[in-house]
């Protein structure tokens, strides 16, 4: 009997040592991951405020607040999911992926809003403090556009994108001005201002590596708008 008791109580121990071991913070994060994807934003967010509260300086930190962003994300609370990624970026630099994501989800929340002036004056903000050959900083420049269009500005989303195009440094950079003034026609059915996109392109820029995609461009758009003969020779 005694024999039995003493078992009892050592396993008791054993659970209660278990239940105040301290949780790391990597584990707590990993478990708020595990409750957003069943929808618990709640239960998530509660852990990982406690988390934030507790351990401020701890290296995981800014990967807790770009989770908890989420969930007030889900909560339609975009002040906060502004307030929080902008901890991370700060904290995180540019230069680390969810830094720059952290800023293109803080856009977002912009557009979400339909607040789209304080989206663009805050992109303009960080393109100023960045180098004017940053790719970042450029592809932020395009997002513009984005909002200048969702504000219905749509000539001055062409304009700022025509600008931009010389700007870049090379194709990678270029192309995503490119790809973003060439969508705006199409969805416009502007299909001559398309060709034009592509020529001018091509004209003061095209070599050897890009310029069979102009001309593929720009057939696409002959065929769009009926000039199929065109769109042959283009494509030949």
């Amino acid at each position: 009997m005694k024999k039995t008791l003493f078992i009892l109580a050592l396993a008791a121990l054993v659970l209660i040592s278990a239940g105040c071991k301290k949780k790391k913070p990597e584990d707590i994060i990993i478990e708020a991951q595990m409750k957003i994807r069943r929808g618990d934003f709640i239960g998530a967010r509660i852990d990982l405020k406690e988390l934030i509260k507790k351990h401020p300086d701890d290296p995981a930190i800014p990967q807790a607040r770009f989770f908890l962003s989420q969930c007030y994300y889900y909560e339609n609370d975009f002040p906060q999911v502004r307030e929080q990624l902008a901890e991370v970026y700060k904290n995180l630099g540019l230069a680390n992926p969810m830094g720059r994501d952290s800023f293109k989800i803080i856009l977002s929340t912009y557009r979400a809003e339909k607040n789209y002036q304080d989206g663009i004056k805050e992109a303009e903000n960080l393109v100023k403090s960045l180098p004017p050959d940053d790719v970042f900083g450029y592809e932020i420049n395009c997002m513009i556009s984005d909002l200048l269009i969702d504000d219905k500005k749509t000539s001055e989303a062409v304009a700022h994108l025509e600008n931009l195009i010389p700007i870049g440094k090379n194709h990678e950079m270029r192309l995503i001005a490119l790809e973003r003034l060439i969508a705006i026609h199409a969805t416009e059915k502007n299909y001559d201002a398309a060709i034009k996109a592509y020529e001018d392109y091509n004209e003061k820029f095209g070599d050897d590596k890009i310029r069979d995609n102009l001309l593929a461009g720009q057939a696409f758009f002959y065929q769009e708008k009926g000039d199929s003969e065109k769109a042959k020779e283009l494509f030949a």
